[in-house]
């Protein structure tokens, strides 16, 4: 039942976590559905950053030779504040429910698709980085996808809609990265199925790759 679980876990938590939907969120969903106790996802997105690195590759090489103190400045206000507000959300036991939290994230990204803005992600700056990081940290409601979060931040900040998604991955990889090595995410079946569901679901994401310095 354990490893069943784990590999059913990992695909579903891949394929959600391409897409702007609560991976976490649907993988308790499903578990409280089949009477499974509830997993430590931090194995399972592991899973799935490996596979936007390995499919993103080139994207991430692009950003790498375009970093500026500008972006730089960005990716510090976009990762330290999903970091402080979730030090200090441990310590408070109540949480919102799941259901409210997928509804209020499928809302935004409804509102946010109505901007049809113009600017290019390689203009992101500190103030941008601001409200990525709300973003980011707003997945700390159950049901909120980190994805769709900065997706439709991204969006609601007048970036096109062909840079919101790439932007989206470059804000995310650090955050997701700072908390497998903080967590110390074992590797597990479910983390391969993770990495094979990414791969599965990334054929439904129109995804642009950046053009190289």
């Amino acid at each position: 039942m354990g490893a069943r679980r784990d590999l059913l876990s990992g695909l579903l938590h891949g394929a959600a976590d391409a897409l702007p939907v609560s991976s976490s969120g649907h993988v308790a969903a499903a578990e409280a559905l089949l009477g499974w106790h509830a997993e430590d996802t931090v194995g399972l997105h592991a899973g799935s950053l490996a596979a936007v690195v390995v499919a993103f590759h080139r994207e991430a090489v692009a950003i790498l030779r375009r970093l500026t103190w500008r972006r730089v400045g960005m990716h510090l206000a976009a990762g330290a504040i999903p970091a402080g507000l979730g030090y200090l959300l441990e310590r408070t036991p109540r949480r919102p429910p799941l259901v409210l939290g997928m509804v209020t994230g499928a809302g935004l990204l409804v509102a946010a698709d109505r901007r049809q803005g113009t600017r290019s992600r390689w203009d992101a700056g500190l103030a941008d980085g601001v409200w990525l990081g709300l973003a980011q940290a707003s997945a700390l409601w159950p049901g909120v996808s980190r994805n769709g979060a900065t997706l439709a931040a991204a969006r609601l900040c007048g970036f096109a809609p062909a840079e919101a998604n790439p932007l989206s991955r470059e804000v995310g990889a650090p955050v997701t990265l700072g908390a497998v090595l903080l967590r110390r995410a074992p590797v597990t079946a479910g983390t391969a199925a993770s990495f094979a569901g990414v791969l599965a679901a990334l054929p439904l994401v129109r995804v642009s790759t950046p053009a190289a310095a």
